[in-house]
């Protein structure tokens, strides 16, 4: 029963951060959108850092940790977010709040691993203009939503007791959908266009991971492969 129920609210809570739009900002309408913060809550409170490992933390930016993994780790974050923008005349206070990633890491032995979701990034704007004479005013519309999710699959395996290597897999996709759009005041029809970007790629991931026995960390990564983007 247990299983059941831990598997329907992994469902639910996937759903959630696929169909979710985590941003709210102009700047979002560029490339693939506002890039979310890649990591845990833990690695946010210490200015980004993301080389540090320990036994019971799960470091989702450093495969070559869970090969140091005691105990298996469930990981929720969720995101809040307040953007203030403002012109020369007007100024709004946009709120947004989502999850930040889903994932869980289960030490197996002689290795560990860890899966899960990350939003990569996300698009969420909409912005309007005025512009044609006082007698025809001419509405100009500009929205855009979506973004990229990233799962994942990591692997760790430890090979001395302060050195550990690791590789990621990571499936990433996503939807981004652009609108443009003007219309006469008080005409219900107007002129729209409409682009919807889908992308898909893969990427894999080596990581080495070094521990001292005082304490000091060194850890490299690199990147060996990447696949061709997949638009349609």
């Amino acid at each position: 029963m247990r299983k059941v129920n831990f598997s329907l609210i992994l469902f639910f809570i996937t759903t959630a951060i696929v169909a979710q739009s985590g941003s709210s900002s102009p700047y979002s309408g560029g490339g693939l959108g506002e890039k979310n913060f890649n990591g845990t809550e833990a690695n946010r409170h210490m200015g980004g850092l993301d080389v540090f490992t320990d036994s019971i933390h799960a470091n989702l930016n450093n495969p070559a940790s869970y090969g140091f993994l005691k105990l298996t780790t469930y990981s929720v974050g969720v995101n809040y977010r307040n953007n203030n923008l403002s012109s020369n005349t007007d100024s709004y206070n946009a709120d947004t709040a989502s999850l930040d990633y889903l994932a869980v890491s289960i030490p197996a032995g002689i290795f560990g691993f860890s899966f899960g979701i990350i939003p990569y990034s996300s698009i969420g704007y909409r912005l309007e203009g005025v512009s044609g004479s006082e007698e025809s005013e001419i509405f100009n519309r500009y929205e855009g939503t979506g973004g990229i999710n990233q799962t994942y699959l990591s692997l760790g395996i430890p090979l001395t007791k302060y050195l550990a290597v690791g590789a990621t897999v990571n499936y990433n996709f996503g939807t981004l959908f652009y609108r443009t759009g003007q219309f006469l005041e008080n005409v219900d029809n107007g002129t729209f266009f409409d682009q919807s970007i889908q992308l898909i790629w893969f990427e894999l991931l080596i990581f080495s991971s070094s521990k001292y026995s005082n304490k000091k960390e060194i850890s490299t990564s690199r990147n060996v492969f990447f696949s061709t983007r997949s638009t349609s």
